[in-house]
C-alpha cells in the first residue's frame, strides 16, 4: 500500500512533463525595431539611417539629442542628396535657372567692333562709359551698390506657379551714377529669344556644419554642346562665359541655430530673403566676399520661430576673365 500510495504523484509528474515536451513552441513577437541616426553636433540636427557609419564627420548613434529632428528620413551616402525645402543630408541640391547670353567679346578690340553681337551688358568696361554726367565703376575691386531695387519683381508669374522660381530683380530708379552697364538687368533673369535657358541643380556638400560650393572656374555650362548654348569663348580649354544664376531655397527660422550665409564670387550677386534685399555686391569687380546671420535679419523683421521664409539669389558672369563662385551656408529645414 505505501509503494502505491506515493506511485501516484510521480506517475503525474512523469505525464506532465511529457505533456510539456510536447506542446509546440510558441512563436514570440519579434523585438522592437531601433532606430539608428547620424547626429551632426555642429548643425544642432540627426538623420535617421540604416547604415552603421556616417559620412562627414557625422557621430553614429541610436539616439537623437535633438527632439526637433526625431525621427526625420534623410540620405547617408554621399550618392544621395535632397532638394531645397526639405531637411537634408550630407549634400544638399538648390533649384537654380541658368541663363546663356550672346558670346561676350574675346578682347577690347572685338567688343568696340561694329560687328559685336553680345548681349547688353556682357563683357563691357565700365570707364569706357564713363562722361561728365556719368561717373562709373572704374576700380574692379568694389562692388557697384544700388543697381537693383531693394524688393523683388514678381509680375513675370504666372496663375499658380511658386513665387521665388519666377522672382527677379529690377534696375534701381534713379540708377546710382556708376551703375553703367545694367539699366536692363531684369532682362539678364527673363526668359526669351535673348537667352537660353536651363533648369538645374547647385549641389553643396556638408563641411563642418555648413553647406558649402567653392568652385574656381565655375562654368556649368560647359557640359551642354555649343550648339545648345551660345557657345564657348576665352580659356585654353575654352569655356563658356556670360551667364547668369538665379537660385531660390525654402527655410525655417530657428532662434537657437545660428544660421548665416555667405558669397564670394564675381560679378554680380545679389541676396534676398522673403523678396527684400540683404546682400548687394553688384557690378563687374574680382572676387568680394559678402555675408549676413539670419538671427540679425529676424530680429529687424520681427520673425517668430520657427516661422517659414523664402531664400532667392540673383549671380551674373558678364566677363571672360574669370569665374568663381563660393557660396555656405546653414539654414534651417534645407
Amino acid at each position: 500500500m505505501a509503494n502505491f500510495r506515493y506511485s501516484v504523484p510521480l506517475a503525474v509528474v512523469i505525464c506532465i512533463a511529457l505533456l510539456l515536451s510536447c506542446t509546440p513552441d510558441v512563436e514570440l513577437p519579434p523585438p522592437p525595431q531601433s532606430t539608428n541616426y547620424c547626429v551632426y553636433p555642429e548643425m544642432g540636427q540627426c538623420f535617421s539611417t540604416s547604415q552603421t557609419t556616417c559620412i562627414d564627420g557625422g557621430e553614429w548613434s541610436d539616439y537623437c539629442p535633438y527632439s526637433s529632428f526625431d525621427n526625420i528620413s534623410s540620405p547617408s551616402m554621399p550618392s544621395s542628396s535632397s532638394r531645397a525645402g526639405q531637411v537634408g543630408g550630407p549634400l544638399v541640391e538648390l533649384d537654380i535657372i541658368i541663363r546663356d547670353f550672346s558670346a561676350p567679346a574675346n578682347s577690347l578690340r572685338e567688343r568696340e567692333a561694329a560687328n559685336y553681337t553680345g548681349y547688353y551688358g556682357f563683357q563691357e568696361y565700365d570707364h569706357l562709359k564713363s562722361s561728365a554726367s556719368k561717373q562709373c565703376n572704374s576700380n574692379s575691386s568694389q562692388a557697384t551698390k544700388g543697381m537693383v531695387k531693394d524688393t523683388l519683381d514678381y509680375s513675370q508669374c504666372k496663375a499658380g506657379e511658386k513665387r521665388r522660381y519666377c522672382a527677379r530683380p529690377l534696375p534701381a530708379n534713379p540708377a546710382p551714377a556708376k551703375m553703367c552697364y545694367g539699366e536692363n538687368l531684369e532682362t539678364w533673369y527673363t526668359n526669351g529669344s535673348h537667352t537660353k535657358t536651363f533648369n538645374e541643380v547647385l549641389t553643396l556638400t556638408l563641411k563642418n556644419g555648413l553647406y558649402e560650393i567653392d568652385t574656381v572656374g565655375y562654368f556649368p555650362l560647359d557640359k551642354y554642346p555649343d550648339e545648345q548654348t551660345w557657345g564657348k569663348q576665352n580659356g585654353s580649354p575654352k569655356h563658356n562665359f556670360g551667364f547668369t544664376v538665379a537660385g531660390s531655397a525654402e527655410f525655417r527660422y530657428v532662434a537657437t541655430n545660428n544660421d548665416n550665409f555667405a558669397f564670394r564670387g564675381d560679378d554680380d550677386m545679389w541676396v534676398f530673403i522673403d523678396g527684400i534685399l540683404v546682400m548687394d555686391l553688384g557690378g563687374v569687380h574680382t572676387k568680394l566676399d559678402g555675408s549676413f546671420t539670419i538671427d540679425s535679419i529676424a530680429k529687424a523683421r520681427g520673425w517668430t520661430d520657427g516661422s517659414a521664409h523664402s531664400l532667392n539669389f540673383f549671380y551674373a558672369e558678364r566677363q571672360t576673365d574669370a569665374s568663381n563662385l563660393m557660396l555656405r551656408f546653414r539654414l534651417s529645414g534645407i
